[in-house]
């Protein structure tokens, strides 16, 4: 009887090795990017400190994008940016536009943008108005159909008017935008349409 269990001794020791490198192999599997479970949340490339100007067919500069950071992400396709720092630059009569914010949050091919925590966006004064300021924490954009958006306070200025709220739609299309509850706003007429 004591033959017959040291001739299996070493068949078990081959089973649980292999079955323990068969398991090793699972976990590892699991966690891999690219594996059979579920994607992890991990960055494939980060760039830091950087400017990014995209320039018109003609060769001109039409926008500039900064950043402190910029982390993207393979699982979702998105794109996380610290202290974004964006200006457009002036074109067809339209004045430059400069938005910025603490963080951002850019979909994969940046259709959808949202910017988090004192987010500015300004519009540069023009002959016949002045700068355009508007102040929030939260600001959804979606590039394609050319809509702002923000469920969060907001506070808008144009020289001495000032419009403020909570919750507003922004369409820059139409020009047209709504600030949707607890609206305050005072109104003074430049000079030049007291004329």
């Amino acid at each position: 009887m004591i033959a017959r269990s040291t001739a299996f001794f070493p068949l078990l020791l081959l089973a649980l090795l292999a079955a323990g490198t068969y398991w090793l192999d699972y976990i590892v599997e699991l966690s891999a990017p690219g594996g059979k479970g579920p994607l992890r949340h991990d960055p494939d490339f980060v760039v830091e400190n950087f400017t990014i100007t995209a320039m018109t067919p003609e060769g001109r500069p039409e926008s500039r994008l900064s950043a402190e950071r910029m982390v993207h992400f393979p699982d979702d396709r998105t794109t996380d940016v610290t202290a974004l720092r964006l200006t457009q630059i002036a074109r067809d009569e339209r004045p430059p536009l400069r938005v910025q914010s603490d963080r951002a949050t850019v979909s994969e091919n940046a259709e959808e943008l949202d910017l988090y925590d004192n987010v500015v966006v300004v519009r540069e004064a023009t002959h016949d108005r002045g700068e355009l300021r508007l102040e929030t924490p939260y600001l959804h954009y979606s590039r394609e159909r050319e809509i702002a958006r923000t469920p969060s306070p907001v506070v808008i200025t144009e020289g001495n008017s000032r419009v403020e709220g909570v919750g507003m739609e922004l369409n820059a299309k139409t020009h047209w935008f709504e600030v949707k509850s607890a609206v305050q706003a005072t109104f003074t007429r430049s000079a030049e349409s007291r004329k």
